[in-house]
């Protein structure tokens, strides 16, 4: 039966090499609540911490300091093995002497399973995968995804109370990868399994998640759905690593308004910033508009850039730095030329001050 999973006040610190060396603080102070059957997703650059916060809760780490609970069971001191936790690797791990079916049903085997139990299971999973027909296949004769089908098939016929996924699609290509992580969001919610799910891709985290967790430096940045993550960062790191973004340096005016000059943007989600302050305010590329037509915020389009859906701008705007600018359907609307002369309308709900 799947398990809330609780952290609180977790810390990991790894000895310096060095006997004079500071040690290395990898998880800082984290506190997380997942709820049962909720799909969380740790998401950051390399070196944030995520991965050592996944493998103190899978039990391949102890902690330095802090709890992890499953329900209502303290999880510390448990070994790995004792954890009803299973884990979906980077690398798939398949075992090249058995067949699909029978690494599907491995775990299950170590857990002394009767036979006729193990294979009712392995056969509802194989179903539940898309693998049926490849039961009595070698691991070599499957392609990269179908490995990572097996994978993700071998850890949920053991059905633990928390599923943990550690950047399971790295090795796919892009057309994969798209596809699996479907498969993965699909499969999760159909069966109700707590998860947490490590990954820097950025798109797989929002496409996949209930929430996203946003760690730096071994600490948690943001924690929220993905569309708050997303138009409200709680920060410049979220605001710069998720999506693409444009900052603008400047003063709220006394009456609540943004102004590029003598140019209105709008008022903006002010948050706790009060008139008269300078602030950072961030720009989504495709919350602005270009347009032919003359309008008060006027720029120059410098770099272009056609990428089927999307066409990619850097405008230089007068008196505002440059933009990355997101035009939808270039096909339809026709290019903007290096060089060229562009009105810009921004959406004024599309307007985030930033928490210093």
């Amino acid at each position: 039966m799947s398990q809330p999973v609780s952290i609180t006040g977790l810390n990991k610190l790894f000895p310096s090499a060095d006997p004079k060396g500071a040690a290395l603080h990898a998880v800082r102070d984290v506190n997380l609540h997942v709820a049962s059957g909720e799909l969380v997703t740790l998401l950051g650059p390399s070196g944030c911490g995520k991965t050592t916060l996944l493998r103190m809760i899978a039990g391949f780490e102890e902690p330095s300091s802090g709890e992890i609970r499953f329900g209502d069971r303290l999880m510390n001191t448990v070994p790995a093995n004792g954890r009803d936790a299973t884990m979906v690797f980077q690398s798939y791990a398949i075992f090249p002497h058995l067949d699909v079916f029978e690494n599907v049903g491995f775990g299950l085997r170590l857990k002394k399973i009767s036979r006729s139990e193990a294979n009712q299971r392995i056969e509802r999973v194989l179903e539940l995968t898309g693998l049926t027909a490849m039961a009595k296949r070698a691991p070599s004769q499957l392609s990269g995804g179908q490995q990572q089908r097996v994978a993700l098939a071998r850890a949920i016929v053991m059905e633990p109370e928390v599923l943990l996924f550690d950047e399971p699609l790295s090795n796919l290509d892009a057309k994969l990868r798209d596809q699996m992580r479907v498969e993965i969001r699909e499969l999760q919610q159909r069966m109700a399994i707590t998860s947490l799910y490590v990954t820097h891709d950025q798109v797989e985290a929002m496409s996949i998640s209930d929430r996203i967790v946003i760690m730096n430096g071994g600490i948690i940045e943001q924690i929220g759905t993905p569309s708050e993550v997303y138009a409200r960062p709680a920060s410049r790191f979220v605001a710069d690593f998720v999506g693409k973004s444009n900052f603008l340096e400047m003063q709220l005016g006394q009456d609540g308004v943004l102004r590029l000059g003598e140019t209105v943007l709008g008022k903006g989600h002010t948050g706790q910033a009060l008139p008269g302050q300078n602030v950072t305010v961030l720009i989504r590329p495709e919350s602005i508009v270009l347009n032919r037509e003359p309008l008060a915020l006027q720029g120059t389009v410098r770099r272009a850039m056609f990428l089927g859906p999307v066409a990619e701008y850097l405008v230089e705007v007068a008196g505002g730095g440059q933009w990355l600018v997101d035009q939808p359907n270039p096909g339809t609307t026709g290019l903007f030329g290096v060089g060229e002369t562009v009105g810009l309308s921004v959406a004024p709900d599309a307007l985030h001050i930033l928490p210093h």
